[in-house]
């Protein structure tokens, strides 16, 4: 009995379990940026509405600047990755 419960109060140390997280940005594939087909073109000008113009370059400019901010972010997990 004396021996039985110091074994009892012992136990054997099992190995640390240390879980890591790594964070997956999934891959997107930005389409090319699409051409104009009712535009009139003469030579080399080109005629259409203005205010098709201008919302063409707005979606121009948000969408460029959603590609980078999208490959900054990933290149940014990319690296904390790796660093792991």
């Amino acid at each position: 009995m004396a021996i039985l419960l110091p074994m009892l109060l012992l136990n054997c140390r099992s190995t640390r379990t240390v879980q890591t997280e790594k964070t997956y940005v999934p891959e997107i594939e930005f389409p090319v940026f699409p051409e104009a087909e009712s535009l009139e073109r003469n030579g080399e000008r080109v005629s259409g509405e203005a205010e098709w113009f201008v919302r063409l370059a707005e979606f121009r400019i948000k969408y460029e600047r959603a590609v980078k901010d999208y490959n900054m972010i990933k290149d940014m997990y990319e690296v904390k990755n790796d660093a792991e």
